[in-house]
């Protein structure tokens, strides 16, 4: 997510103790996924709604596009703005992209969940309270879709890359150069 900061083995074995990969479907090398409701605080859906939507590109979101595990998120409210609603696919195992989000992160989760029932004093820094919670609003997944299941994002984002590339090599060779007029060009095509 954000460089510099590596996720320690203490962080790492905390989330690990809840045993995620029991509970969270994975499909491939490519894409897991996570599904989790919480009930909002009373009075506080309103707020909620108005922060997911006013996060739309600022830096949060913005650090998001910058992931390079990450495939798709969704966070709404649902119920009235009861509920929060949080969905993702994403790479890896569901232990190391928690892991990634308590370490490089806090204050994002903070924001996402600080307005929910249940959410610890402590906020995301309280690993083992803000894991407790989680796994509280875990929804099981029945169906999960990957488009692509063994492409990591990493490797859709190469692939997309060499298609551009390709793309624009393809366009410079048949650009007609002052000594190579159109018809020329027309003919070498022909042929």
């Amino acid at each position: 997510m954000s460089a510099g900061k590596a996720v320690t083995k203490e962080t790492l074995e905390v989330v690990k103790s809840f045993n995620l990969e029991g509970l969270f479907k994975t499909r491939g090398a490519g894409a897991s996924e996570v599904t989790l409701l919480h009930n909002i605080k009373e009075g506080k859906g309103a707020e909620q709604r108005e922060w997911l939507e006013a996060v739309i590109n600022t830096d949060w979101e913005l650090s998001l596009w910058g992931s390079e595990e990450i495939h798709f998120l969704r966070a709404c409210t649902i119920n009235n703005d009861t509920q929060f609603l949080f969905c993702s696919n994403f790479d890896g195992t569901p232990d190391t992209y928690l892991a990634d989000f308590l370490v490089h992160s806090p204050e994002f989760l903070d924001q996402v969940w600080g307005r929910c029932e249940g959410y610890p004093e402590g906020g995301a820094r309280d690993f083992k309270g803000f894991m407790e919670f989680i796994v509280s609003g875990y929804v099981p997944c029945q169906a999960f879709f990957a488009a692509y299941p063994d492409a990591t994002v990493k490797q859709v984002w190469r692939a997309l890359d060499w298609e551009k590339k390709t793309r624009d090599f393809q366009r410079e060779l048949a650009r007609p150069t002052p000594s190579r007029t159109l018809e020329e060009s027309s003919k070498q095509r022909a042929a």
